[in-house]
């Protein structure tokens, strides 16, 4: 192709002599911080619309060089198909485009060694923070992250961290008290809860938050004077889908009559709901249901499912704050939970 032919590649200058300002507010404009620096919103709007007539693509590359950032962010999940993990990244993702950053999301599957590879990668990446639900929290890898100074946030018991690290996590021990105390406000007194069995053995957090809701739950039922032991705790309709759930499910509601089920996740008594139908009970009438990570599919069953709501889009909020906010470097923020009764329980 004749030299004299090839188009120029536009510049940062050209975007902002179309939209009729400066470089600095362009750029401002360009990197999500329009609002930030109060620059109005018919301006910004200016700036993106020579954005889209022209096709624009900012140099990031050339931008870190500068400036030493990339604007974005990483968030390392075991599984971001899971559904509680999956509204998670949506709070995290909305709240990293409204402060001006992109999301980069990463399957750790509870793999160790995957989660090393993601660390690094990210890190020549030059992401500007990280979200990790780690697979262990106390792993020597993770020291990487404070060797190259990226502010990270972990996703886990606050107990099994690095005190250097910043940790959050909800508050998980009070949802079987929760969910207990209402169901005996609702007259139930043979209250029996599915334990989640994991397909494969899992992570450090993931074995601790399991062994939580088990004692707590249990530990609920003894205060209210009601049988607690090994028959109290059904280890039915986990992780990995077993055929063989249903036919066990309705052995025992048979021989044990249970007035309602508790689950550590909902989507264990969406699993269950069929069998029950099977087995002739009706819900609330026969049995009450409670879950306990508020999916969005529970509000849409028949009947609504109580479960507990955990604040996801606040932790969202608030783990991006604390990743773009330079004078926190280490602390622990407990989210609390909440109750929400639904036609399941009532």
């Amino acid at each position: 192709m004749n030299k004299k032919n090839k188009k120029r590649k536009l510049t940062i200058k050209d975007i902002a002599q179309q939209a009729r300002v400066s470089i600095t507010t362009a750029s401002f404009v360009l990197n999500g911080q329009d609002e930030k620096y109060g620059i109005k919103a018919e301006t910004a709007e200016r700036v993106r619309e020579a954005v889209r007539k022209n096709n624009f693509q900012p140099n990031y590359g050339a931008r870190i060089l500068k400036t030493g950032k990339s604007n974005t962010l990483a968030f390392i999940a075991p599984s971001i198909t899971d559904g509680f993990y999956n509204e998670v990244v949506v709070s995290i993702e909305t709240a990293a485009l409204k402060a001006g950053y992109q999301l980069i999301l990463c399957n750790s599957l509870d793999n160790i060694e995957t989660e090393k590879t993601y660390l690094k990668n990210l890190i020549e990446r030059k992401v500007d923070g990280i979200v990790l639900i780690p697979v262990d929290p106390t792993a020597k890898h993770l020291q990487i992250l404070k060797d190259e100074q990226i502010k990270t946030v972990l996703f886990c018991p606050p107990e099994l961290a690095d005190k250097h690290f910043y940790c959050v996590d909800f508050d998980l021990a009070s949802a079987p008290r929760l969910t207990v105390d209402h169901l005996v406000e609702q007259g139930c007194k043979k209250i029996v809860m599915l334990d989640w069995r994991p397909a494969k053995p899992r992570s450090s957090s993931w074995a601790r938050n399991r062994n939580v809701l088990r004692k707590t739950f249990q530990a609920s039922l003894r205060k209210h004077g009601l049988s607690c032991g090994t028959d109290a705790v059904w280890t039915l309709f986990g992780e990995e889908e077993n055929p063989a759930d249903a036919e066990e499910f309705k052995k025992l509601l048979s021989k044990q009559k249970p007035d309602a089920i508790v689950a550590m996740r909902d989507i264990q008594l969406l699993r269950a709901w069929l069998p029950l139908t099977e087995a002739g009970l009706s819900v609330p009438a026969d049995i009450r249901l409670a879950g306990c990570d508020d999916i969005q599919a529970s509000v849409y069953w028949s009947p609504p499912l109580t479960s507990i709501l955990m604040p996801k889009k606040e932790l969202g909020l608030h783990v991006v704050n604390v990743l773009l906010n330079e004078s926190i470097q280490s602390g622990i923020h407990t989210f609390p939970v909440e109750l929400v009764p639904r036609a399941s329980s009532r």
